[in-house]
């Protein structure tokens, strides 16, 4: 009964698609169904859109916010690599201990206990276990918002120029017109920032590391876990870093840069149209 002659149909819906639709314009030519084609594709894009603002923008924060996590929790159990060595001989389930006793000890009188060593070379063996996890995370997120961070850059930037010139244009100051286009301004400028604050943050976290491995207890250290260790500080060198579109690095640096740009941009374009 939905489609056929018995069903009362509305004058103002359009029944010659699979599900009646009211169009402001007549959709019974080409001409019509087309236009009604193409309006259909913008409104699916303005979705796409929208969900992505909703849905990407806030998982990308969020990742960001995992990975200065991540290196917090690293740091911290580095500089308390001998607690943890300790804490790991002393326990009931250590599986290295193999003598009887399992009273507890000073940690300055476990240095030349070979066992104690094992504990200490266990627990900065996971320390570089989370390290290369952490940055596997990290290869993995920048190739899956590498484009997006670079079109962020490059969107942000052009309609920072844009609008800057709209308002320049404006005789009024403070219109209704005025107050949306600072509104949208600032937007852009906070969005812009916020990407590149994430990125300092995990930036300047990741160098971090070696400062923490320089805190540790190292002298603790054997010489075959000291190498380990030199060999863990020469990988934590070089910082985790975020590049749109795999050119652009994303930090406060590059943000410092859009705005340079942006600007250079407008005083060029605002010269030409005075």
């Amino acid at each position: 009964m939905y489609m056929t002659k018995e069903r009362k149909k509305i004058p103002s819906l359009n029944y010659n698609y699979p599900i009646p639709l009211w169009f402001p314009f007549d959709t019974s030519n080409v001409w019509g169904f087309g236009f009604a084609f193409g309006y259909f594709l913008v409104l699916i894009t303005l979705i796409t859109i929208a969900f992505l603002v909703v849905v990407y923008v806030p998982t990308i924060v969020l990742f960001f916010m995992e990975m200065y996590a991540q290196l917090g929790i690293l740091n911290h159990s580095i500089i308390n690599l001998d607690k943890r060595a300790a804490l790991l001989f002393n326990s009931s389930n250590n599986i290295f201990a193999k003598s009887s006793s399992r009273m507890a000890m000073d940690i300055s009188s476990l240095i030349e206990n070979k066992d104690y060593q094992r504990c200490l070379l266990y627990c900065l063996k996971q320390n570089v276990q989370h390290h290369w996890a952490i940055k596997r995370f990290r290869d993995t997120f920048q190739h899956l918002i590498g484009i997006f961070l670079g079109d962020v850059l490059v969107g942000s930037g052009l309609m920072i120029v844009t609008l800057s010139l709209t308002l320049a244009k404006s005789d009024t100051a403070f219109s209704p017109d005025n107050v949306k286009l600072l509104f949208l301004l600032g937007c852009e400028l906070l969005n812009l920032f916020g990407y590149c604050l994430c990125g300092t943050l995990v930036k300047d976290r990741s160098l971090s590391v070696q400062t923490a491995l320089f805190h540790c207890s190292w002298l603790q250290l054997s010489q075959s876990s000291k190498k380990s260790l030199q060999i863990f500080q020469v990988c934590s060198t070089r910082p985790l870093v975020f590049k749109g579109a795999g050119t652009f690095e994303i930090n406060l640096e590059c943000y410092l840069q859009v705005l340079n740009t942006t600007y250079s941009t407008f005083n060029v374009l605002n010269s030409i149209n005075s």
